[in-house]
């Protein structure tokens, strides 16, 4: 019975490992992911300037027109960063560290200030 015992242990060890690693790749994956989306938001803010330059110099003798491109690139940038702001966090909570309240900054679970803010974050 004791081999028998110490066969059963063995094999239940290395499928707790094999879960576990299995696990930890699934997560990596998807922080992996995240990033990706992250930096597919940062490009289209910035191609979102870059045509809102574009039409200010284009139209810059109709203010009216001027004035609307800038407001609705102001809205998609708004929820662009908004989106950014979400996945960031939800980067952060994967990475098993965790995030200001008050300012999103990226902090250790150790953290009990905000190293940005200085504001003092939940335990």
């Amino acid at each position: 019975m004791g081999i028998k015992n110490f066969f059963s242990s063995v094999g239940d060890t290395i499928s707790s490992a094999t879960g576990s690693a299995s696990e930890k790749l699934d997560n990596a994956i998807e922080i992996t992911k995240i990033k990706k989306k992250i930096e597919e938001l940062k490009r289209e803010i910035e191609n979102i300037y870059t045509e809102l330059g574009k039409s200010v110099i284009k139209d810059r003798m109709d203010l009216s027109i001027v004035s609307a491109h800038m407001e609705t690139a102001s809205e998609l940038i708004d929820k662009k960063e908004e989106e950014i702001r979400i996945l960031t966090r939800e980067r952060i909570t994967k990475e098993g560290k965790k995030c200001c309240p008050y300012c999103d900054t990226e902090l250790s679970q150790a953290a009990v200030f905000c190293s940005l803010c200085g504001k003092k974050v939940k335990e």
